[in-house]
């Protein structure tokens, strides 16, 4: 499917490829110097037709656009050309993102928080557990999944 899109756009011709990538903040991103374009393998697995097919035209539009465009007005008639909602973040996405660790309050003895990245020893001291309102004050623990 990707394939065909950056082929009837003529990127291929021009030496576009794509790859799936390990990441979990991004759905996608385009490398408009290495004439590449990434998407995230959790998105490709989990996110509907329409989902995917929005980002690879939102990624599409990023290359067709060059590489001062960002989000700005060229990138945005692009992306409607496209198909692909004219806005810089996906609004939601119909499954949960991947996660790598969890905060846990050993007071109510559950995970509060999922969290893609660490919390620093310093903030995570400053942290209290919502759910129970016990006095948790640097005692909530970051658990890797």
């Amino acid at each position: 499917m990707t394939l065909n899109f950056l082929s009837e756009h003529k990127l291929l011709e021009q030496g576009w490829r794509v790859k799936l990538s390990k990441g979990s903040r991004r759905l996608g991103a385009c490398y408009w110097s290495k004439k590449l374009i990434k998407l995230a393998r959790h998105h490709v697995l989990n996110g509907t037709d329409a989902e995917i097919i929005d980002t690879i035209s939102h990624e599409v539009a990023h290359a067709l656009a060059g590489p001062l465009a960002k989000h700005g007005p060229e990138w945005k008639r692009w992306a409607i050309r496209l198909g692909a909602a004219p806005r810089a973040n996906a609004k939601s996405i119909s499954y949960e993102m991947p996660y790598k660790f969890v905060l846990f309050c050993p007071g109510c003895n559950s995970d509060i928080q999922k969290r893609r990245n660490r919390v620093t020893m310093r903030r995570l001291q400053r942290l209290q557990c919502r759910k129970c309102g016990s006095p948790t004050l640097g005692q909530l623990q970051l658990r890797r999944v």
